[in-house]
């Protein structure tokens, strides 16, 4: 399984419940990322993407895209962190040390999304 996190500079993923910001490229891209792997989401995270990808709970191989929902960096053979490179207010954070300490970055990518200049993508995998 790899997981996938939308994240600010201090690692935030939500505030007060909700995703602290979204991009139409960046869904395009995990999209084209992925391929015909199967995309697990929670209910919250379903409406991003478009209907026809194979979207449901969490309990399989493939692709996990984490908002709201639970998570184990335990069961995660990979990690792909895509970062808005900017500083949102935040009260649900990613662990980056537990990540780097697990996983090692193997690519960088950056690309400009619809809603942020720039957005970097990095990939990890387990050490």
């Amino acid at each position: 399984m790899t997981l996938i996190f939308c994240i600010d500079h201090g690692g935030g993923m939500l505030f007060c419940g909700k995703r602290q910001s979204r991009d139409r490229v960046l869904n395009e891209h995990i999209q084209n990322l992925i391929g015909e792997s199967p995309l697990w989401v929670t209910p919250y995270t379903a409406k991003l993407f478009p209907a026809g990808k194979p979207l449901s709970q969490c309990d399989g191989e493939g692709y996990y895209f984490v908002e709201d929902g639970p998570f184990d960096l335990e069961t995660a053979d990979g990690i792909i962190l895509c970062h808005w490179n900017r500083r949102y207010p935040g009260d649900t954070f990613l662990d980056l040390a537990a990540v780097k300490a697990a996983f090692r970055k193997e690519n960088t990518l950056e690309l400009a999304g619809s809603s942020h200049e720039k957005i970097t993508i990095e990939t990890y995998r387990r050490k």
